[in-house]
């Protein structure tokens, strides 16, 4: 049989997971703090520490697997993998905490502080607010912890990590009868397969969280008919509808194609329950968003980009991004590959199993049962529509469906080794079938936790940048709203300005603090003109964060000729007699520029003729 095992083979899997464990832990502690922006965690620890949380992570798995599918009876080694992975995770998903980020999420986490800083001082979510669970959960458990909000938004995403899992757990134990089953699909289940959700608080990757949960009382509902699960049914529904609409629109698309697979009447259907489940989705639904004037725009939005031409769809500017710099082959299937990997594998494994059961199910060795027909319709529904996501703009991007598809490829997956295993008990297949089955489910068990491991966090791997917001980041942005000239523009790179505003002040704007076209002009037009003033008629100022000045460098070092400013034209900013360095303290640097654009002597200029209102400081002294 496939990865059968003694007693002790089970055991040595046990030690060696928690020694593992231990190694990962005591290297975390060793590592101290960062003291400035990180644009990857994966370079801030040694390459063995990642060699054991990925043998941590694989070991735990195994153990859980061998001990699930043991011929002894009440095998109970499953439950030392089970900890050694959740402890593993608990490391993972907790790291912008022991990094020593003040928050996680540089882009809609912070405008949603922005949210709950408005709820604070005024006492109401506000008519405007569309999310209002998510801050107003944060808000309640600042209040009862006593700790910033900051903080709190920080914590959320771990905490809700451990209900998917234990949301999870408690869906198998109830769609698959068998406790084998169950315990196979646990692997999948308690790896961090959905990358940053895990880490940063946001409306719908909480909401995506939840799904799981929703799921569980939909098929206890269905088997037990209880009133109490009803209710709680219901009272679920009405709040993931309220989390996100996306995910309330999907989530609808489940539940329709549950109805239309349960109406056929093709596949085993042990006694289900009536429900209004549909109907009750949409109710709730449109009585929340039709209120909104934002989100009737953007459902008119969608509905105008599937009759009008979809000029912007992603997949547009994808082809452009490649036809005008020629990436290598090679760093467009690694970009590829983190991306959507774990996407590829999850739903590859899900498609295997339900072939597998097709399979068995034509030999009557099989029944096809109504869940699992459902969410493999699902899984493929969801992977096809990132698709059209990818070919159309429709306002938000594919990971959003693959989220989904993930999903349902967690709790089918688990579903290929269980019939393999069973496979090879009703059969005579031979040694050589077993060890290369065995093998072949250890290394795609690799390949998954390597990747959710290496993808868990934003970097450079997949062409992006890690979301920590430093401290010295906050204070320099707080220094320069609170000491600026108002009637200046601000232009940035590396932070969006009103992102921490938001943060700051409320979700409302200052003046002069922008969303869009805020970035410098190309290698701040020193093709052009020799002072990076000579740009402007008016006076303005320039923020520059360290991830600004490392990004190309760091994410495109082979592609230096496509650069948009290069460490060379930072450093001639420091010597460009236009500008003025007015704060400065490592990660956030300000600058005061003087309009030239309309000066006579433009060609003699002099530092002395830079107007600079404000104070200038560099890391805490004058300058």
């Amino acid at each position: 049989m496939i990865l059968s095992s003694t007693a002790n083979t089970r055991r040595a899997l046990a030690l060696l997971g928690v020694t593992l464990l231990l190694g990962v832990v005591a290297i975390t502690i060793s590592i101290p703090p960062a003291e400035q922006y990180e644009i990857s965690i994966y370079t801030s620890f040694p390459w063995y520490y990642w060699v054991l949380v990925v043998g941590s992570l694989l070991v735990g798995s195994l153990t859980i697997l061998t001990s699930a599918l043991s011929e002894r009876e009440g095998d109970r080694f499953w439950l030392f993998g089970a900890a050694t992975v959740l402890l593993t995770n608990a490391v993972l998903v907790l790291m912008p905490y022991i990094r020593g980020y003040p928050m996680y999420g540089r882009a809609d986490p912070m405008s949603h502080l922005g949210y709950i800083r408005i709820i604070t001082e005024t006492g109401v979510a506000g008519g405007g607010n569309i999310y209002p669970n998510t801050h107003l959960l944060i808000r309640i458990f600042a209040y009862a912890t006593g700790l910033e909000p900051m903080a709190v938004l920080n914590a959320v995403a771990p905490a809700v990590t451990l209900v998917y899992f234990g949301s999870m757990f408690l869906l198998l134990g109830h769609v698959f009868e068998s406790r084998t089953r169950a315990l196979v699909g646990l692997p999948l289940i308690l790896l961090p397969a959905y990358d940053i959700a895990h880490l940063g608080t946001t409306p719908f990757r909480l909401s995506i969280l939840f799904v799981p949960f929703v799921l569980y009382l939909f098929v206890k509902d269905q088997q037990s008919g209880a009133v109490s699960v009803r209710a709680a049914l219901a009272v679920a529904l009405v709040s993931l509808v309220i989390y996100h609409p996306l995910t309330a629109v999907f989530l609808l698309m489940v539940f329709l194609t549950w109805v239309v697979a349960k109406w056929t009447q093709w596949f085993r259907a042990d006694e289900t329950k009536r429900t209004n489940i549909v109907t009750l989705l949409s109710v709730v639904f449109a009585a929340w968003y039709l209120n909104f004037t934002g989100m009737i725009i953007r459902f008119e939005g969608i509905v105008e980009v599937f009759l009008e031409d979809s000029g912007d769809a992603p997949i547009n500017e994808y082809s452009s991004t490649i036809s005008s710099t020629s990436p290598e082959l090679s760093d467009l299937a690694r970009i590829a590959t983190y991306k959507y990997g774990v996407a590829m594998v999850l739903v590859g494994l899900g498609t295997a199993a339900l072939a597998l059961s097709v399979y068995m199910w034509w030999r009557d060795e099989h029944e096809m049962d109504l869940f699992t027909t459902v969410f493999g319709i699902s899984m493929f529904a969801f992977a096809a529509g990132a698709a059209a996501f990818l070919l159309f703009d429709l306002i938000v991007g594919t990971r959003r469906p693959l989220q989904f598809a993930k999903m349902f490829g967690v709790i089918l997956g688990g579903g290929f080794v269980y019939l393999l295993w069973r496979f090879s008990r009703q059969f005579t297949v031979g040694r050589k079938f077993d060890v290369g089955a065995t093998a072949s489910v250890v290394f795609v068990l690799l390949l998954l936790v390597y990747l959710a491991t290496f993808t868990l966090y934003w970097s450079p791997l997949s062409s992006r940048v890690n979301q920590q917001v430093t401290e010295m980041e906050l204070d320099g942005s707080e220094w320069l709203f609170e000491n600026r000239d108002e009637g200046r523009e601000i232009e940035e790179f590396g932070i969006r300005q009103y992102r921490f505003y938001h943060a700051m002040y409320g979700i409302s704007l200052g003046d002069q603090v922008r969303i869009e076209d805020t970035y410098p002009p190309p290698h701040f037009n020193y093709t052009v003109h020799s002072q990076y003033g000579m740009d402007y008629e008016e006076d303005n100022y320039l923020i520059l964060a360290r991830l600004g000045r490392i990004t190309y460098p760091t994410k495109f070092p082979n592609y230096q000729r496509f650069w948009r400013y290069t460490p060379e034209e930072f450093d001639r900013l420091e010597r460009d007699q236009s500008v003025n360095r007015l704060y400065d303290n490592g990660d956030f640097t300000a600058y005061g520029v003087e309009g030239l654009a309309n000066s006579t002597t433009q060609q003699n200029a002099t530092a002395s003729s830079v107007v600079t209102p404000l104070p200038t400081r560099s890391h805490g002294r004058a300058v």
